[in-house]
């Protein structure tokens, strides 16, 4: 794991900037580089040639990121990432709760790509360009890419949307029951825009 100083804060916190300017309610305009991957995206028992530790059958169809960007650059859907860490008990009613429910499983593998990011764990990404990895954050390690895509503002659990074109739609934070959460994931697939 490396080690940063104030410069390198200073460059997440750019990032984290860059990022939030995919925002579709600014202009609307955006040049995006589409990050390769050597597997076709198959949301199934593997991820990324590696058994997928949240494969369970019959539920959410999870993906890595990158699959995630692949498949919708294949066929246009919205993007779900549920950012979370293995400390975060809210995050494991999520798992428990919501993300088993029969309706949130159909209407999420209907409508989103679903992303499950560990912001301690998760391995470098290349998105739009850049490169995001794990660094040093004190007490624990974090992603630059939960950093930017939450804009620095790390809480767990944090749910980020991104429209068709891979451009962040809105954040959503904490624990939400199934009934609230499937009302969110309609909201922001029929409106496009923010909860």
């Amino acid at each position: 794991m490396k080690t940063y100083g104030l410069p390198s804060i200073a460059f997440l916190f750019i990032m984290a900037l860059a990022l939030s300017s995919c925002n579709p309610k600014t202009d609307g305009a955006t040049s995006t580089t589409t990050p390769t991957v050597a597997s076709e995206a198959t949301p199934t028992q593997m991820v990324a040639n590696k058994p997928n530790p949240h494969y369970v059958e019959g539920g959410i169809k999870w993906m890595t990121f990158d699959e995630a960007i692949q498949a919708n650059n294949a066929e246009k859907r919205k993007i779900f990432i549920d950012v979370y860490t293995d400390w975060c008990g809210w995050c494991k009613v999520m798992d428990k709760k919501t993300f088993t429910d029969q309706t949130v499983i159909n209407y999420m593998n209907e409508h989103y790509y679903a992303v499950k990011f560990n912001a301690e764990k998760e391995d470098p990404v290349v998105f739009q360009g850049k490169n995001f990895e794990l660094v040093d954050g004190g007490r624990r390690p974090i992603h630059t890419l939960a950093y930017a895509m939450l804009d620095g503002k790390l809480s767990y659990p944090s749910y980020v949307y991104f429209n068709e074109n891979n451009q962040r739609i809105t954040i959503s934070k904490g624990f939400k029951d199934p009934v609230r959460f499937l009302k969110e994931l309609e909201n922001i697939e029929m409106n496009s825009g923010g909860i």
